[in-house]
């Protein structure tokens, strides 16, 4: 993939064997993701989805996901990456309230004769992706935008995921979210799960596939690249905004986690730092 993502890609894929998302990982461009077989679980931010064929999770730009498996069988989907600038029309169109509402709704449930129509729309977009005419990418957008109204429309939210140790674990990531920017410890998160600091640490990375600090430094990133792209804040106040110790500190983490690119940098070409590969998600 190019450096600038000026278009909506589409991406089917599929696995014959058991495979997981390493771990946690955002983006600076939102997601569709559709299941066409198999059984998945889905983490977003702080919840987990069970997902199944005809379900559709929706990934806001910049927002941690993993997908793991559910069982020990393989699966087929289809992922649609994009950008606002890719449907800026349609939002202005819907409002972009509604847009935001729908980009947050997590994991959709859709009826029985919506599913197909949707696959047949997915499966139209990889036919003019592959095209590529003067006409594709509009083309594309129309059938983007379509998905999108049907599933506004049709799509039942998903209940999340209600286990007795999953309760626990998104409890937790719920407060990091709600409180990244204070001091949390491990024994801390242990102490709101309820659980023994141990058994919660091997707990928090199955499930997030990297451990208690990392997903929390993973978070505090997160929220650091909003504040550089879109206020006038320091970096050293952004550092204090989001929980880090120190703005070296800050400054350290952050290149680690960016190719070697610092926050002053990044800030300078916020929108144009896109990844050169996708991820498989």
């Amino acid at each position: 993939m190019e450096q600038n993502m000026k278009t909506i890609f589409i991406e089917r894929d599929s696995s014959r064997k058991v495979t997981d998302m390493a771990s946690v990982h955002a983006h600076p461009y939102h997601e569709l993701y559709f299941l066409l077989s198999g059984e998945r679980r889905y983490l977003i931010g702080h919840h987990l989805y069970d997902v199944l064929p005809g379900d559709i999770v929706i990934i806001p730009k910049t927002q941690l996901h993993r997908t793991t498996a559910l069982n020990n069988k393989g699966y087929e989907r289809y992922v649609v990456y994009f950008l606002d600038d890719d449907i800026s029309g349609f939002i202005d169109r819907i409002g972009k309230e509604a847009f935001e509402s729908f980009m947050s709704s997590g994991c959709l449930q859709l009826p029985q004769e919506h599913i197909m129509q949707i696959q047949q729309n997915l499966h139209k977009m990889a036919h003019e992706q592959k095209k590529n005419d003067l006409l594709s990418q509009h083309l594309i957008i129309n059938l983007l935008e379509n998905i999108i109204l049907n599933t506004m429309r049709y799509g039942k939210k998903k209940t999340v995921e209600q286990g007795k140790s999953t309760s626990k674990l998104q409890a937790v990531m719920r407060y990091i979210s709600e409180n990244y920017t204070s001091d949390i410890t491990l024994q801390d998160a242990a102490d709101i799960a309820f659980m023994e600091r141990t058994y919660f640490s091997r707990c928090f990375k199955h499930v997030a596939g990297v451990g208690f600090n990392e997903y929390l430094t993973q978070i505090r990133l997160r929220t650091s690249e909003q504040l550089l792209q879109f206020s006038d804040l320091s970096i050293s106040d952004i550092s204090d905004r989001c929980g880090f110790s120190s703005s070296n500190y800050f400054c350290d983490v952050f290149k680690r986690s960016h190719n070697g690119i610092p926050p002053s940098e990044y800030r300078k070409k916020a929108g144009h730092l896109l990844p050169d590969m996708l991820p498989i998600e």
